[in-house]
This record gives C-alpha cells, sequence and structure tokens, in this order.
C-alpha cells in the first residue's frame, strides 16, 4: 500500500498526466522499488505467455 499511498500524495494537485509521467520515467522512489522487483517482472513475463504467474514475494 505503500506504493499507493505515495502516488496519492504526490498527486494532489497535479495533473494527470504530470503524475503519470513522473510514475513511467520511475521518479518516485517506491515505484522504482517496484518496477525492479522480480515479482513485477515475473508478472508481466505471465501475462506475456498467458499462463498465471509463479509469485516470489521479491
Amino acid at each position: 500500500y505503500a506504493a499507493i499511498k505515495e502516488v496519492v500524495r504526490d498527486a494532489e494537485g497535479a495533473k494527470f498526466q504530470d503524475v503519470m509521467n513522473r510514475i513511467t520515467r520511475r521518479q518516485l522512489p517506491t515505484i522504482d522499488i517496484l518496477y525492479g522487483s522480480e515479482d513485477q517482472l515475473e508478472g508481466a513475463r505471465a501475462f506475456a505467455e498467458k499462463r498465471d504467474p509463479v509469485w516470489k514475494g521479491k
């Protein structure tokens, strides 16, 4: 939930596109951690391969 809270706090008073740009550029610390996680990569691979992901909690 930390990532959601960080995005919401950052988004207050900002334009939607500005916040989305910060997310996709990995300019928020929590988002940067999530994008680099093994589970995030597994989720993307599983989606591309049309299979259920195997989460490791990493």
